[in-house]
């Protein structure tokens, strides 16, 4: 029999960092409980990007910047921090992200 974990959580919405360590806490808290497979919400890293149908789109287009900050190469150091805490506690894990072009850079 396999355990399965499915995450719903407050997120940490636009910040890698803190995102990264989030993660760490909701697998370890799997890992503890016996889980096997863990799954995320989409694109839980960073967060998907809710804002583009709440307001105007110049308004929103701002917060773009900070989504492209916060996202991630693949590959790239996020997912190797990600893939060292997967292989640490031994958990098959499916997690969705915004992905930017390798040696991309976000114009401010």
């Amino acid at each position: 029999m396999i355990k399965i974990a499915a995450v719903q959580g407050a997120p940490k919405y636009l910040e890698l960092t803190g995102k990264l360590g989030r993660i760490r806490n909701i697998l370890e808290e799997a890992a503890d409980n016996g889980c096997q497979l863990i799954a995320f919400p989409e694109v839980y890293i960073p967060r998907y990007p809710y804002w583009v149908g709440l307001d105007r789109p110049c308004v929103g287009q701002r917060l773009f910047h900070a989504l492209y900050r916060n996202s991630v190469q693949i590959p790239g150091p996020a997912i190797t921090e990600l893939s060292r805490m997967v292989q640490h506690f031994q958990l098959v894990v499916v997690i969705g992200v915004n992905e930017i072009e390798p040696g991309a850079t976000s114009k401010q």
